[in-house]
């Protein structure tokens, strides 16, 4: 996952070949797991596998809020009283191209964001939060984007009603191998010092 892979990845896991984590998009690494060119993948919550999906089994590692972002200098942050989903939809919303996450995208489009279209399909920052600096438009992140990624940004003081996360991904042969179950504990204690750090980070317990 783009956002937390740098929480998790710092430093290699044993028995593991650390692949690319800034696809900003599920199509290909749903397909490269389903065709065994991956062992494992974290997804992001909601648009991880469903729990009935035949081939595939879904561990939940973590869920966090998630966020709107803007540039320290726009205009939304000089708004003094309670922000109103009117107020920042005046202000075009960054969107990744049509289906890349397609339960968040539907969430976002609801509320009359996700309207300034980008073509990214690998995380850039300049292409992606980058242009809040120049465009004056908004972004969603979780606190790993807010902080590993956009330090010169801040969180738009604005409640999204919905949850986000990272769940390990699985083909459901796999689930109960000794190298899956040591995967999930190892990533489960790399995210401890960040949920220890940022409240809003809930663990899962790394259990069967």
């Amino acid at each position: 996952m783009f956002w937390s892979g740098r929480a998790y990845f710092s430093t290699p896991i044993k028995d593991y070949v650390l692949g690319n984590h800034d696809f900003m998009h599920v199509a290909q690494p749903l397909a490269m797991l389903r065709d065994g060119v991956l062992d494992a993948w974290i997804a992001p919550f909601p648009d991880c596998p469903a729990a009935d999906d035949s081939n595939l089994t879904s561990f939940p590692l973590a869920y966090f809020p998630c966020h709107l972002i803007a540039v320290e200098s726009h205009p939304l942050f000089s708004i003094t009283r309670e922000l109103t989903l009117e107020d920042i939809a005046a202000y075009p919303s960054l969107a990744l191209p049509e289906g890349a996450f397609p339960i968040f995208e539907d969430y976002a489009k609801s509320l009359g964001l996700w309207n300034s279209p980008s073509s990214i399909s690998r995380y850039d920052t300049n292409k992606w939060e980058g242009r809040n600096a120049t465009e004056l438009t908004t972004s969603f992140a979780s606190i790993f984007g807010a902080n590993l990624h956009n330090p010169t940004q801040k969180i738009l003081p604005y409640k999204l009603d919905i949850e986000c996360g990272d769940f390990l991904v699985v083909k459901r042969e796999y689930a109960n191998h000794p190298l899956c179950q040591n995967l999930r504990q190892i990533l489960h204690d790399r995210l401890k010092p960040w949920a220890n750090q940022y409240p809003e980070i809930h663990l899962c317990p790394p259990g069967p």
